[in-house]
């Protein structure tokens, strides 16, 4: 299975500000389905960053930083951060996912050496020239944001998580804490709410979530995260446990 759910802004054209409330039923995890989650592959990206990668020749080179995400809820690259070992000084390389050997829990293995790191130059080794990246990301960009259809992990993580108000306005509910991925997909996002509605976890699968523009919960660059449930509907629903994950 491959979920995401993405998140979306009242700001934006691509706001689903005026889309209709849906059942929170239709949108979330059942009890069994977070069973299955949780025996799964999944892992998570918080857990993920920060972990060594070692280079061509076994070496420890550098660790991870960031994911690189498309909206249709692929993993396209991972991000890492290399070169004190090679006294280059601090250098941000694209992995492409296909050459990366992810283990949850580390190390993580790519085929960058000190004499192809220049091959892994930030976003050009994933052939991103032609998919609408800005071309300004370089080397050191911790806080660039990609555009278009691709965006990094760390955007959508820590924004805040609304839910429809009876005046059908936007409601603070929580933030999103994470992100799951399996076999290369996004699985899930994860919402922390706050303590008015808990405080408690809860996990919504992508395959749930219309991803096209006009009814998006996220597109790149929105501010926060929307979820088209009443918020009087939002908080009955089965609880996730990141304790629980199999990798943890």
């Amino acid at each position: 299975m491959a979920f995401l759910a993405l998140v979306g802004s009242a700001l934006p054209a691509t706001s689903i500000l005026a889309q209709d409330s849906v059942e929170a039923g239709t949108v979330e995890f059942n009890e069994n389905e977070l069973e299955e989650l949780y025996n799964s592959g999944a892992w998570t990206i918080q857990n993920a960053y920060g972990l060594d990668v070692q280079g061509g020749n076994g070496e420890t080179v550098g660790q991870v930083e960031d994911f690189v995400l498309s909206t249709e809820g692929d993993v396209v690259a991972m991000i890492a951060e290399v070169g004190g070992f090679w006294d280059i000084g601090d250098t941000h390389v694209s992995i492409p996912w296909d050459e990366v050997e992810f283990t949850p829990g580390g190390p993580v293995s790519v085929p960058v050496t000190e004499e192809n790191v220049e091959d892994y130059d930030l976003f050009n080794s994933a052939d991103f020239s032609g998919a609408d990246v800005d071309s300004n990301v370089a080397a050191g960009a911790d806080d660039e944001r990609l555009g278009g259809k691709l965006w990094r992990a760390s955007e959508l993580i820590d924004i805040y998580a609304r839910v429809k108000g009876d005046d059908d306005t936007w409601a603070n509910f929580g933030f999103v804490n994470d992100i799951l991925i399996d076999d290369g997909q996004i699985e899930a996002t994860v919402v922390n709410t706050t303590a008015a509605h808990g405080p408690t976890v809860y996990a919504y699968p992508y395959d749930r979530v219309r991803n096209d523009e006009d009814s998006a919960w996220w597109v790149p660059g929105d501010p926060t995260y929307d979820i088209p449930v009443l918020l009087s509907d939002a908080s009955d629903q089965a609880q996730f446990d990141p304790d629980r994950m199999n990798n943890q």
